[in-house]
């Protein structure tokens, strides 16, 4: 029998799921730790009683497994953490679980992607006072569901699960999947106007959209699609900017990168000490997709537009610009570990070799 305790992995899985409302088990390697030890928690949660497994047709009649909390797991949730039992049970963060119903299981998903990102990067994303008076130098988390029933407004058909605030900025957040990428631009624009209008949203400034996904190469489908001006997809264009990364650890890290420009410039400077490329206001290897699209060269092009000579990535990222690169820029590998070596002080030559 397990021992649900706080701290422990069985409770922390409890308190994940039951947040979500729903949780997609193939996250469940996202949350950092050991896959084959999680998986086997989760599965004597589900025989014990305390989560619930649903499986269903999705996209292209691919089987999707779901977990939701029974009511012996709130109870447990209950005994260890009243707050975030009570979080659950007001449906404070999330609405109540899809019960079969595959596009709302879908919308719950996507959401809870998102939140797996807040809670890696030490968000804070309790509902309640706290998160509402957090200082300028917290990363806070609200949840597309959260802000709505908070402000009395919604927007159904927009993509965004949540949203970042680091200082005076936001950047809405969204999953993507490989075979449902569908953007209407109004609606969207529409949940920034409504975000930027409410209390919470008020003098902040937009930072980007985050675009979160399960692997680099879903990134050169969405740099074809945004070139597209006929695309029923994401389409480049105007001020909105479009972050891609993943939820494993080098995606992360980016993805801290991305939200903290102060973390950015040290790690700029890292790399300029070292040798590896130099400072410039918005590298290439924070994967703007805007950006990165200029390195693709459309076959039979008629127009001739200035293309880059080259570019700087992370070793996760070549295989996705590999596709990308169709002008023949010279594209150079960051080594990853560099990810883990940003520092706060000056830099030594202590790091990978890498750059040029």
């Amino acid at each position: 029998m397990l021992q649900l305790k706080n701290k422990q992995r069985g409770m922390m899985l409890l308190k994940v799921v039951g947040a979500c409302g729903e949780f997609p088990v193939r996250l469940v390697r996202e949350m950092g730790g050991y896959y084959d030890y999680l998986r086997r928690i989760v599965t004597e949660l589900v025989r014990e009683g305390y989560l619930k497994e649903r499986r269903m047709k999705g996209y292209r009649r691919r089987m999707v497994r779901s977990l939701s909390l029974t009511e012996k797991g709130l109870l447990q949730i209950k005994r260890e953490d009243p707050v975030i039992a009570k979080i659950i049970q007001d449906h404070a963060f999330s609405p109540g679980g899809g019960q079969g119903d595959w596009k709302k299981t879908l919308r719950l998903h996507r959401s809870a992607a998102c939140y797996l990102a807040a809670l890696r990067l030490g968000a804070l994303w309790r509902p309640g006072r706290e998160k509402r008076s957090a200082t300028v130098d917290r990363l806070v988390y609200y949840s597309a569901y959260e802000f709505h029933r908070m402000y009395g407004s919604d927007s159904k058909g927009s993509r965004v699960s949540g949203v970042f605030f680091y200082g005076n900025i936001y950047f809405p957040v969204c999953w993507l999947g490989a075979n449902n990428m569908f953007w209407n631009q109004d609606v969207e624009q529409n949940f920034r106007e409504q975000l930027e209008n409410s209390p919470i949203g008020k003098r902040k400034y937009y930072g980007g959209h985050i675009l979160l996904g399960e692997e680099w190469d879903l990134a050169g489908d969405l740099v074809l699609h945004g070139i597209n001006p006929r695309t029923r997809m994401i389409r480049f264009g105007g001020e909105i900017s479009f972050y891609y990364t993943t939820l494993d650890r080098n995606g992360l890290a980016l993805l801290r990168l991305i939200l903290d420009s102060f973390a950015l410039r040290q790690f700029q400077w890292m790399l300029d000490e070292n040798g590896v490329c130099g400072v410039r206001p918005n590298p290439e290897y924070l994967f703007d997709l805007q950006t990165i699209a200029d390195y693709y060269e459309p076959p039979n092009a008629k127009r001739f537009p200035i293309r880059p000579i080259e570019g700087h990535f992370f070793d996760f990222q070549m295989s996705a610009m590999e596709r990308i690169n169709t002008c023949g820029a010279r594209i150079y590998p960051i080594p990853s570990q560099w990810l883990e070596l940003r520092s706060a002080g000056p830099c030594t030559n202590a790091g990978p070799k890498g750059g040029r």
